[in-house]
Protein backbone atom coordinates (compact mmCIF):
# COMPACT_ATOMS: atom_id res chain seq x y z
CA UNK A 1 0.00 0.00 0.00
CA UNK A 2 1.10 3.40 -0.67
CA UNK A 3 0.23 6.57 3.32
CA UNK A 4 -1.02 7.17 3.63
CA UNK A 5 -0.67 11.46 0.84
CA UNK A 6 0.71 10.37 -3.66
CA UNK A 7 2.72 9.63 -10.07
CA UNK A 8 4.44 11.33 -12.66
CA UNK A 9 4.12 13.63 -15.43
CA UNK A 10 6.22 15.69 -13.41
CA UNK A 11 3.52 15.70 -10.32
CA UNK A 12 3.73 18.24 -7.85
CA UNK A 13 4.75 17.80 -4.32
CA UNK A 14 0.79 17.45 -3.43
CA UNK A 15 0.60 14.20 -5.87
CA UNK A 16 3.60 12.73 -5.25
CA UNK A 17 2.30 12.56 -2.01
CA UNK A 18 -1.10 11.33 -3.15
CA UNK A 19 0.68 8.46 -5.35
CA UNK A 20 3.13 7.31 -2.76
CA UNK A 21 0.84 7.76 -0.45
CA UNK A 22 0.99 8.29 1.92
CA UNK A 23 2.33 11.42 0.19
CA UNK A 24 4.26 12.02 2.34
CA UNK A 25 8.49 12.48 3.77
CA UNK A 26 12.79 8.65 1.36
CA UNK A 27 14.67 8.05 4.25
CA UNK A 28 15.82 4.65 3.41
CA UNK A 29 17.17 5.27 0.64
CA UNK A 30 18.80 8.40 1.84
CA UNK A 31 20.27 6.27 4.77
CA UNK A 32 20.94 3.42 2.31
CA UNK A 33 19.45 1.08 4.59
CA UNK A 34 16.93 -1.27 3.68
CA UNK A 35 14.72 -1.73 6.54
CA UNK A 36 11.87 -3.83 6.30
CA UNK A 37 8.60 -4.68 8.70
CA UNK A 38 8.89 -7.95 10.42
CA UNK A 39 6.42 -10.01 11.78
CA UNK A 40 6.89 -10.21 16.01
CA UNK A 41 8.16 -13.45 15.66
CA UNK A 42 11.20 -12.55 13.77
CA UNK A 43 11.95 -10.15 16.48
CA UNK A 44 15.28 -10.80 18.50
CA UNK A 45 14.74 -11.57 22.42
CA UNK A 46 12.02 -8.53 22.30
CA UNK A 47 8.19 -8.47 23.39
CA UNK A 48 8.13 -9.16 27.17
CA UNK A 49 8.03 -5.78 28.07
CA UNK A 50 11.35 -4.80 29.22
CA UNK A 51 13.83 -2.73 28.05
CA UNK A 52 16.87 -1.85 26.80
CA UNK A 53 15.56 -3.99 23.80
CA UNK A 54 17.08 -4.92 20.30
CA UNK A 55 14.38 -4.31 17.28
CA UNK A 56 14.94 -5.77 14.12
CA UNK A 57 13.75 -3.61 11.06
CA UNK A 58 14.63 -5.30 8.08
CA UNK A 59 18.42 -6.33 8.03
CA UNK A 60 19.10 -3.78 10.50
CA UNK A 61 18.63 -4.22 14.71
CA UNK A 62 17.72 -1.57 16.77
CA UNK A 63 19.12 -1.05 20.16
CA UNK A 64 16.10 0.67 22.46
CA UNK A 65 17.69 1.17 25.63
CA UNK A 66 14.36 2.58 27.43
CA UNK A 67 10.88 3.14 27.07
CA UNK A 68 10.86 6.21 24.99
CA UNK A 69 8.79 9.15 26.23
CA UNK A 70 10.25 11.38 23.55
CA UNK A 71 8.90 10.16 20.19
CA UNK A 72 8.78 12.04 16.91
CA UNK A 73 7.16 10.52 13.99
CA UNK A 74 7.71 12.07 10.15
CA UNK A 75 5.32 10.44 8.43
CA UNK A 76 1.11 10.56 8.51
CA UNK A 77 1.23 6.89 8.12
CA UNK A 78 3.15 6.67 11.50
CA UNK A 79 1.53 9.63 12.81
CA UNK A 80 -1.87 7.49 13.16
CA UNK A 81 -0.05 4.38 14.41
CA UNK A 82 2.11 6.21 16.84
CA UNK A 83 -1.19 8.20 18.44
CA UNK A 84 -3.39 4.80 18.41
CA UNK A 85 -0.31 3.26 20.90
CA UNK A 86 1.17 5.64 22.79
CA UNK A 87 -0.43 8.84 25.26
CA UNK A 88 -0.10 12.24 23.71
CA UNK A 89 2.37 13.18 26.54
CA UNK A 90 5.13 10.88 24.66
CA UNK A 91 5.18 12.45 21.79
CA UNK A 92 7.15 15.18 21.10
CA UNK A 93 5.98 16.01 17.58
CA UNK A 94 4.27 14.78 14.74
CA UNK A 95 5.28 15.22 10.42
CA UNK A 96 3.57 18.44 9.61
CA UNK A 97 0.43 16.96 7.66
CA UNK A 98 -0.61 15.66 10.74
CA UNK A 99 -2.55 18.82 11.73
CA UNK A 100 -4.87 18.83 8.55
CA UNK A 101 -8.30 16.63 9.11
CA UNK A 102 -8.32 16.84 5.44
CA UNK A 103 -5.60 14.55 5.38
CA UNK A 104 -5.07 13.04 8.80
CA UNK A 105 -7.07 11.03 10.90
CA UNK A 106 -5.05 12.55 13.77
CA UNK A 107 -5.44 15.98 13.42
CA UNK A 108 -6.95 16.61 16.66
CA UNK A 109 -4.10 14.93 18.52
CA UNK A 110 -1.93 16.49 16.67
CA UNK A 111 -3.19 20.09 17.44
CA UNK A 112 -3.04 19.52 20.84
CA UNK A 113 0.83 18.01 20.57
CA UNK A 114 1.35 21.27 18.62
CA UNK A 115 4.68 20.65 17.64
CA UNK A 116 5.01 20.20 13.48
CA UNK A 117 8.22 18.31 11.92
CA UNK A 118 9.20 19.25 8.39
CA UNK A 119 11.82 18.20 6.87
CA UNK A 120 14.59 19.63 8.89
CA UNK A 121 16.94 17.17 10.26
CA UNK A 122 18.42 19.85 12.84
CA UNK A 123 14.50 20.55 13.96
CA UNK A 124 14.57 17.14 14.81
CA UNK A 125 17.56 16.58 16.73
CA UNK A 126 16.39 20.02 18.61
CA UNK A 127 13.20 18.23 19.66
CA UNK A 128 15.50 15.82 21.98
CA UNK A 129 13.64 12.52 20.89
CA UNK A 130 14.70 9.10 22.40
CA UNK A 131 12.98 7.78 19.20
CA UNK A 132 12.22 8.65 15.21
CA UNK A 133 9.88 7.00 13.60
CA UNK A 134 10.66 7.48 9.56
CA UNK A 135 9.81 5.51 6.41
CA UNK A 136 11.23 4.74 3.42
CA UNK A 137 10.22 7.98 1.57
CA UNK A 138 11.20 10.16 4.12
CA UNK A 139 13.32 12.83 2.30
CA UNK A 140 15.65 14.20 5.08
CA UNK A 141 19.45 13.11 6.08
CA UNK A 142 19.02 12.24 9.81
CA UNK A 143 22.00 9.29 10.06
CA UNK A 144 24.68 11.19 10.94
CA UNK A 145 22.89 13.41 13.62
CA UNK A 146 20.93 10.29 15.83
CA UNK A 147 24.40 8.19 15.01
CA UNK A 148 25.90 11.27 16.92
CA UNK A 149 23.09 11.53 19.79
CA UNK A 150 22.56 7.36 20.21
CA UNK A 151 18.73 8.22 18.89
CA UNK A 152 17.10 4.86 17.48
CA UNK A 153 15.67 5.01 14.42
CA UNK A 154 12.78 3.20 13.38
CA UNK A 155 11.89 3.09 9.52
CA UNK A 156 9.19 0.99 8.10
CA UNK A 157 9.18 0.50 4.30
CA UNK A 158 6.39 -1.22 2.85
CA UNK A 159 2.50 0.22 2.57
CA UNK A 160 0.95 -1.86 -0.17
CA UNK A 161 -1.80 -4.17 1.30
CA UNK A 162 -3.34 -4.77 5.09
CA UNK A 163 -0.51 -7.37 5.87
CA UNK A 164 1.92 -4.69 5.40
CA UNK A 165 -0.07 -2.55 7.77
CA UNK A 166 -0.42 -5.01 10.57
CA UNK A 167 3.41 -5.48 10.35
CA UNK A 168 4.17 -2.04 10.46
CA UNK A 169 1.57 -1.58 13.84
CA UNK A 170 3.81 -4.27 15.36
CA UNK A 171 7.19 -2.97 14.43
CA UNK A 172 6.06 0.66 16.20
CA UNK A 173 4.29 -0.94 19.03
CA UNK A 174 7.46 -2.84 19.73
CA UNK A 175 9.51 -0.18 19.67
CA UNK A 176 7.53 2.04 21.97
CA UNK A 177 6.82 -0.92 24.33
CA UNK A 178 2.94 -1.11 22.96
CA UNK A 179 2.75 -4.78 21.94
CA UNK A 180 -0.50 -5.63 23.49
CA UNK A 181 -1.92 -2.20 22.45
CA UNK A 182 -0.59 -2.84 19.11
CA UNK A 183 -2.66 -6.54 18.69
CA UNK A 184 -5.87 -4.49 19.90
CA UNK A 185 -5.32 -1.76 17.20
CA UNK A 186 -4.99 -5.08 14.68
CA UNK A 187 -7.78 -6.30 15.99
CA UNK A 188 -10.26 -3.27 15.92
CA UNK A 189 -8.80 -3.31 12.24
CA UNK A 190 -9.95 -6.76 11.29
CA UNK A 191 -13.66 -6.35 12.71
CA UNK A 192 -14.08 -2.74 11.25
CA UNK A 193 -13.25 -4.55 8.16
CA UNK A 194 -15.18 -7.27 8.35
CA UNK A 195 -17.94 -5.12 9.19
CA UNK A 196 -17.70 -2.61 5.93
CA UNK A 197 -17.81 -5.56 3.81
CA UNK A 198 -20.97 -7.25 5.57
CA UNK A 199 -22.79 -4.22 4.77
CA UNK A 200 -22.08 -3.75 1.24
CA UNK A 201 -25.00 -4.38 -1.10
CA UNK A 202 -25.62 -7.37 -2.75
CA UNK A 203 -25.80 -5.62 -5.39
CA UNK A 204 -22.68 -3.66 -5.69
CA UNK A 205 -20.46 -6.76 -5.54
CA UNK A 206 -19.87 -7.05 -9.22
CA UNK A 207 -19.06 -3.18 -9.51
CA UNK A 208 -16.09 -2.54 -11.39
CA UNK A 209 -14.48 0.79 -9.80
CA UNK A 210 -11.68 2.81 -11.08
CA UNK A 211 -10.01 5.43 -8.55
CA UNK A 212 -9.44 8.74 -10.01
CA UNK A 213 -7.11 11.86 -8.43
CA UNK A 214 -6.74 15.15 -10.26
CA UNK A 215 -4.80 15.07 -13.23
CA UNK A 216 -6.19 11.33 -14.00
CA UNK A 217 -3.86 9.36 -11.50
CA UNK A 218 -4.83 6.32 -10.88
CA UNK A 219 -3.65 2.72 -8.55
CA UNK A 220 -3.95 -0.82 -9.83
CA UNK A 221 -2.85 -3.56 -8.47
CA UNK A 222 -0.10 -3.76 -5.71
CA UNK A 223 -1.30 -0.49 -4.29
CA UNK A 224 -3.45 0.93 -1.31
CA UNK A 225 -6.25 2.15 -3.08
CA UNK A 226 -6.45 -1.57 -4.34
CA UNK A 227 -6.98 -3.11 -1.04
CA UNK A 228 -9.35 -0.99 0.05
CA UNK A 229 -11.20 -1.28 -3.02
CA UNK A 230 -11.19 -5.12 -2.97
CA UNK A 231 -11.78 -5.16 0.81
CA UNK A 232 -14.68 -3.27 -0.31
CA UNK A 233 -15.88 -5.99 -2.22
CA UNK A 234 -15.43 -4.36 -5.34
CA UNK A 235 -13.60 -4.96 -8.20
CA UNK A 236 -10.51 -2.67 -9.29
CA UNK A 237 -10.86 -2.00 -12.73
CA UNK A 238 -7.67 -0.68 -13.46
CA UNK A 239 -5.90 -3.98 -11.94
CA UNK A 240 -8.53 -5.79 -14.33
CA UNK A 241 -7.28 -3.65 -17.17
CA UNK A 242 -3.49 -4.95 -16.07
CA UNK A 243 -2.35 -1.64 -15.02
CA UNK A 244 0.07 -2.04 -11.77
CA UNK A 245 0.60 1.05 -9.53
CA UNK A 246 -0.09 4.66 -9.63
CA UNK A 247 -0.07 5.36 -13.22
CA UNK A 248 -1.50 9.04 -15.20
CA UNK A 249 -4.26 7.77 -17.51
CA UNK A 250 -5.08 8.93 -20.94
CA UNK A 251 -8.98 9.83 -21.67
CA UNK A 252 -8.65 6.97 -23.86
CA UNK A 253 -7.82 4.27 -21.26
CA UNK A 254 -10.73 5.60 -19.40
CA UNK A 255 -12.95 5.18 -21.93
CA UNK A 256 -11.94 1.76 -22.31
CA UNK A 257 -12.02 0.48 -19.22
CA UNK A 258 -15.23 2.25 -18.94
CA UNK A 259 -15.85 1.71 -15.26
CA UNK A 260 -19.10 1.68 -13.36
CA UNK A 261 -18.26 3.68 -10.60
CA UNK A 262 -15.25 6.34 -10.19
CA UNK A 263 -14.23 7.06 -6.94
CA UNK A 264 -12.33 10.35 -6.14
CA UNK A 265 -11.21 12.23 -2.85
CA UNK A 266 -12.52 14.99 -1.79
CA UNK A 267 -11.97 17.83 1.07
CA UNK A 268 -8.32 18.74 0.12
CA UNK A 269 -7.69 21.30 -2.08
CA UNK A 270 -6.16 19.55 -5.01
CA UNK A 271 -9.24 17.90 -5.34
CA UNK A 272 -11.33 20.83 -5.50
CA UNK A 273 -13.47 20.99 -9.24
CA UNK A 274 -11.90 17.82 -9.81
CA UNK A 275 -15.51 15.77 -9.97
CA UNK A 276 -17.46 18.68 -11.98
CA UNK A 277 -14.07 18.15 -14.61
CA UNK A 278 -14.72 15.11 -14.77
CA UNK A 279 -19.08 15.35 -15.58
CA UNK A 280 -17.97 18.12 -17.87
CA UNK A 281 -15.39 16.40 -19.83
CA UNK A 282 -16.83 15.84 -23.48
CA UNK A 283 -14.45 13.01 -24.12
CA UNK A 284 -15.30 10.89 -21.08
CA UNK A 285 -19.30 11.49 -21.21
CA UNK A 286 -19.76 8.50 -22.71
CA UNK A 287 -18.03 6.41 -19.97
CA UNK A 288 -20.60 4.16 -17.86
CA UNK A 289 -19.50 5.95 -14.21
CA UNK A 290 -20.28 9.41 -15.88
CA UNK A 291 -23.14 8.90 -17.81
CA UNK A 292 -24.71 7.65 -15.16
CA UNK A 293 -22.88 10.05 -12.39
CA UNK A 294 -21.91 6.89 -10.84
CA UNK A 295 -18.96 9.40 -8.91
CA UNK A 296 -18.40 8.65 -5.59
CA UNK A 297 -16.12 10.54 -2.85
CA UNK A 298 -14.40 9.49 0.50
CA UNK A 299 -12.50 12.20 2.31
CA UNK A 300 -8.68 12.33 0.95
CA UNK A 301 -6.84 11.14 4.45
CA UNK A 302 -9.34 8.00 3.30
CA UNK A 303 -7.65 7.31 0.06
CA UNK A 304 -4.35 8.82 1.19
CA UNK A 305 -3.55 6.87 4.54
CA UNK A 306 -1.75 3.76 4.55
CA UNK A 307 -2.12 3.07 8.81
CA UNK A 308 -4.94 0.97 10.35
CA UNK A 309 -7.46 3.49 9.63
CA UNK A 310 -7.52 1.95 5.69
CA UNK A 311 -10.28 0.06 8.01
CA UNK A 312 -12.33 3.27 8.15
CA UNK A 313 -11.69 4.19 4.37
CA UNK A 314 -13.19 0.87 3.69
CA UNK A 315 -16.45 1.58 5.88
CA UNK A 316 -16.29 5.33 3.99
CA UNK A 317 -16.39 3.57 0.78
CA UNK A 318 -18.98 1.01 1.35
CA UNK A 319 -21.64 3.55 2.90
CA UNK A 320 -20.83 6.12 -0.21
CA UNK A 321 -21.39 2.87 -2.31
CA UNK A 322 -24.43 1.80 -0.53
CA UNK A 323 -25.91 5.60 -1.11
CA UNK A 324 -24.97 5.66 -4.43
CA UNK A 325 -27.18 2.58 -5.08
CA UNK A 326 -30.19 3.60 -3.20
CA UNK A 327 -30.22 6.84 -4.86
CA UNK A 328 -29.76 4.92 -8.18
CA UNK A 329 -33.17 2.93 -6.27
CA UNK A 330 -30.56 -0.15 -6.10
CA UNK A 331 -29.69 -0.68 -10.20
Amino acid sequence: MTDKRLADRRPSGWEKRLIHARTYLLLALSLGAACGTPSRSSQPGAGNGSFPRTVRAGEMEVGIPRKPERIVSLTPSNDEILCALVDEKRIAGLSKFSGDAATSYVADAARRINVFVDRNSEQVISLRPDLVLAARYTKVDLKGLLAETNTPLIVTTDFRNFADIEANVRLIGLAVGEEDRAESVIGEMRRKLDAARSRLRPESEALRALYLASGNFSAGSETSIHEILTAAGLKNAAAEAGIKGHVKLASEQIMQINPDVILIASGYERDRGFRQALENDAQLSAVRAVKEKRIVEVQARGVLTVSHHAADAVDALVEAVNRLQMNKGGK
